[in-house]
């Protein structure tokens, strides 16, 4: 689910910011959205131990869903900048959503293949 989340992200982070976007920056968003990802990545053991494994996946859940709200709210006022803040939080939360497979682990340990599985697909 959250490779196929990451690939439409890739696919549509460009094609939305087209109409708004200066020339030359088409794939800023795009960009901002992986580095964030990365940055997120060295977070998230961070926020694991400060604020606990439910509160963290929430908080990146909810990121997810604000970055939604400003890439829409970014496409209808046709704005740029809100558009590249909507991507780099988006990819923050994309870090959380990737990382979803380990935590099922903990949930089924007799079987961590087939809790993998269900997270991914």
């Amino acid at each position: 689910c959250a490779f196929s989340i990451f690939s439409s992200a890739v696919a549509t982070l460009s094609l939305a910011v087209d109409a708004s976007a200066p020339e030359g920056l088409e794939t800023l968003p795009l960009s901002l959205a992986l580095i964030l990802q990365g940055v997120a990545n060295l977070v998230l053991p961070i926020c694991k131990r400060k604020l606990g494994l439910k509160a963290s996946y929430l908080l990146g859940a909810s990121l997810g869903i604000v970055a939604c709200g400003l890439l829409i709210l970014g496409c209808f006022l046709v704005d740029f900048s809100t558009q590249c803040i909507g991507s780099a939080l988006l990819g923050f939360s994309l870090s959380f959503a990737q990382n979803y497979r380990f935590v099922s682990v903990l949930f089924l340990p007799s079987n961590p293949a087939s809790a993998m599985s269900a997270v991914l697909f």
